[in-house]
């Protein structure tokens, strides 16, 4: 795997840290000094941006990037090489322990898995969100466009409402009737706009941890706020909020609406000049939900995502 590249989406530097820790594998003092610096210079960032800390501790960093975006850019892309590094590291480390899905348990029949919590796990395959996270993110964009009648406040608020500070997805591998679920933290998203990725059009690696696995008629929620109410509710009651959910979605697929859009193949020289507004026609507007699956049915094995890259 020496020779493989990784462009990473995702990536738990804590945990990187944690199990190369766990391995008995010391970390340079550059590199610690390069995180905490990253560490600092966010906080002051976040600080003058007017959100309130109730503490903050002083830096012994040896960079001082306090008041300066470019130094602050400068840390971040540091600490992501050094990350990337401490990465390439843990995976040699681990290499020998890694259990390759779904290859690596061919054997298994029936709903048998010779897999237990805290196993090293790699997974590629298309990976994307449920459909009401990606209906969300393009009513976000239609939002821009004036025709639209959408407040885009409203939609930011509703995915952080329901999402928090989770992004549920799923890696579908083809021929295997198992289903492979996670949750990422977004702070550890190496991605500006994740709304832009996990579409269901391109191919990720997933390494991570067994957290789970879900049996045969049973469920994993992509929603976070359905796993946390998983843990407290009944079966019956999270049902149906599960049907309430799916009922939403169904509404929205098929949906239509006409909005004018402009001609530009029938804009004359004269209307460029005159700076004139281009002709337009009325078209119509669908959406079309390929998969309306707001929860993953078991048998499922649900990973602590650690890295995600391509």
């Amino acid at each position: 795997m020496e020779n493989d590249l990784r462009e990473f989406i995702y990536l738990d530097s804590l945990s990187v840290q944690s199990l190369l820790a766990s391995q008995g594998v010391g970390i340079a003092q550059e590199e610690v000094e390069t995180d905490e610096n990253t560490t600092e210079a966010s906080l002051r960032s976040k600080l003058s941006a007017g959100i309130n800390f109730p503490f903050v501790g002083s830096g012994k960093g040896e960079v001082d990037v306090s008041g300066t975006r470019t130094g602050t850019e400068i840390l971040e892309t540091k600490k992501k090489i050094n990350d990337q590094v401490l990465f390439t590291r843990l995976y040699d480390e681990l290499e020998d322990s890694i259990t390759t899905l779904p290859d690596d348990r061919a054997e298994d029949t029936g709903d048998s898995l010779s897999l237990n919590n805290g196993d090293i796990v790699e997974i590629s395959g298309i990976t994307r969100t449920d459909p009401l996270y990606r209906m969300l993110n393009v009513a976000s964009l239609f939002a821009r466009i004036d025709a639209f009648d959408i407040n885009k406040e409203n939609i930011e608020q509703a995915r952080e409402a329901i999402y928090g500070k989770q992004i549920g997805m799923v890696t579908d591998v083809p021929d295997d009737d198992w289903n492979y679920a996670m949750s990422v933290e977004r702070e550890n998203l190496w991605v500006d706009d994740p709304q832009r990725e996990f579409l269901g059009s391109r191919r990720y690696t997933v390494f991570g941890r067994v957290e789970a696995i879900i049996p045969p008629n049973d469920k994993w929620d992509y929603i976070d706020i359905l796993q946390i109410a998983g843990t407290i509710v009944s079966k019956d009651s999270l049902s149906s909020v599960r049907t309430l959910v799916d009922e939403f979605v169904e509404l929205i697929d098929g949906y239509q609406q006409e909005i004018p859009l402009p001609q530009l193949g029938e804009i004359s020289i004269d209307d460029l000049s005159e700076n004139n507004e281009p002709p337009t026609r009325n078209s119509t507007i669908s959406i079309d939900i390929e998969d309306k699956d707001v929860s993953v049915d078991g048998k499922a094995v649900v990973i602590k995502p650690i890295a995600v890259y391509w």
